[in-house]
Formats: C-alpha cells, structure tokens, sequence
C-alpha cells in the first residue's frame, strides 16, 4: 500500500499573496494591472501608464492580486498572468477561480505536507525563478506524479 495523495482545491477565503514582486527589479509596487507589452492579461510588471498613478484612477487600474485583476478586466475570458522578475509566465490560474488560489497553480500542500493542492498558501522562495517550476505544476495529477510518484494519488 502506498501513500494517498489527497487533493486539496482551494476555495476558502484565504488571503492572496502580497501581489508585488517582493523589490524585484522591474516590478511594480502598485499591483496587478493590464499587462501593457500585448494588452492580453494581467502583470505585476512596472511596464505602467503614468497615468495610472493618478488618485482617481489608481485603484481603478491596480488589483491587489492577479485574480482580482483578472475578474476586473477580463471577466468570462482568458487571462494570461506574467509574474515580473522571473520572464517565465505563471500559469493561468487553476480551481475555478476561487478567492485564495495560487495563481501559480498545484504545489504540495503546507499544511501537513501531504498531498497536493492550488492554495496560496507557499513559501514566497518558491517564487524566485529557478525554483518556481519545481516548485509549481500545471494540474493536481501532474504535481502529484512529481512531489508522490509511485504512491497512491487519488486525483
């Protein structure tokens, strides 16, 4: 008998991550907004319009994370995130949409570590960039098959 894997699908209010790349250059302090290079997205990226920074307009145009800045500006449609400081796009984020979910996708779960699930509850390390695709996969399946291969991993 293997171990189980039990997937854990986000969903319960849980705070977002700070939306910010943590001082990382290129990023910016305002938040997620309208990714600028192709107008597809969100980014937290300091490619802004000046204008943007104006009082009445700021939190019109800055989300604190990239699922709110997505729900604002592209409802109902596709929404490719780019995380700044990393040149490597996050994945679309995963589990319906729910408040509290990573927008990095499935990664093993904090809480007891056991299992996978798409939280965001991670160790903000995992973000840098040669961490982040180890750290991070695609589909519940896929991270357990990485961090529980050869165990039992219902999906």
């Amino acid at each position: 008998a293997g171990k189980d894997c039990p997937i854990q699908r986000c969903g319960g209010g849980v705070p977002a991550p700070t939306p910010t790349g943590g001082g990382d250059a290129g990023c910016s302090a305002d938040g997620w907004h309208i990714n600028q290079k192709n107008n597809q997205g969100c980014t937290n990226d300091d490619n802004i319009v000046q204008s943007w920074l104006q009082p009445k307009v700021k939190n019109k145009m800055f989300k604190p994370t990239a699922k709110k800045c997505c729900d604002h500006f592209f409802a109902g449609k596709d929404c490719p995130i780019q995380r700044c400081g990393g040149g490597v796009p996050a994945p679309t984020p995963t589990g319906g949409g729910d408040a509290g979910c990573s927008a990095d996708g499935w990664h093993i779960n904090q809480k007891n570590n056991q299992g996978c699930t798409n939280d965001d509850n991670i160790v903000q390390s995992w973000l840098q960039p040669k961490v982040k695709n180890k750290m991070f996969k695609p589909t519940a399946k896929k991270c357990c098959d990485h961090f529980f291969a050869g165990k039992d991993c219902p999906i």
